[in-house]
């Protein structure tokens, strides 16, 4: 099965620069606008710390993306018990074309208000995308 590692369900392992404001395991059944602003308030932390490192390249590290996942994947056993398991017959968008349930984030809305806010900066890997070359002056004898 094909999962996408997106931690916080705002940035997406592999996909440098690429930020989703409505990722997997993301909704906390909160109104869309408090939804819609944690996740951006993530992806601002993370371009901030970017462009005050002087980088310009910003990526999830791997180790950090499948943490997180294993984390909430483990948070997520009894839901997915009852959306997949013991409802698996009833039509829903809680579930997904592999039967798993990403639509919900199996955490309150504090603690992934605070995790949005709060997560390791050092969680995400930054780099140039370029090196500035100075160019070569030719001197010219005559």
């Amino acid at each position: 099965m094909f999962t996408v590692l997106a931690p916080e369900s705002v940035s997406v392992y592999g996909l440098p620069n690429h930020w989703t404001l409505c990722g997997p395991y993301s909704w906390t059944g909160s109104g869309w606008h408090s939804f819609v602003e944690m996740t951006a308030d993530h992806a601002i932390r993370a371009i901030t710390e970017t462009r005050r490192r002087g980088a310009d390249v910003c990526e999830i590290r791997k180790e950090a993306a499948t943490a997180y996942h294993e984390k909430i994947y483990r948070q997520g056993e009894s839901q997915r018990y009852y959306l997949a398991e013991l409802n698996g017959h009833v039509p829903t968008y809680y579930r997904n074309s592999q039967g798993d349930t990403t639509y919900l984030r199996p955490s309150g809305f504090f603690e992934a208000s605070r995790g949005h806010r709060k997560f390791p900066l050092d969680d995400y890997r930054y780099e140039g995308a370029h090196q500035k070359v100075e160019p070569e002056t030719a001197s010219v004898s005559a």
